[in-house]
């Protein structure tokens, strides 16, 4: 969970100042590319948050 919400806070940083990449500054594309990958990354985190939750819950360690 902590990495989707790290990579939200950059996916939001990138869309208030365009010129602030941060971690993604080497890549090539600009903006559009920078914050597809940043929301592909959140999108990707929220999917494992949501397996592992769901893994958790049928061995009974979640809630």
């Amino acid at each position: 969970m902590w990495r989707s919400s790290s990579w939200g806070q950059g996916a939001i940083r990138q869309l208030v100042d365009h010129n602030n990449a941060g971690l993604l500054r080497w890549l090539a594309g600009g903006f559009a590319a920078s914050i597809t990958v940043y929301l592909v990354a959140v999108a990707i985190g929220a999917v494992v948050a949501g397996r592992a939750h769901g893994k958790a819950k049928e061995v009974g360690g979640g809630s």
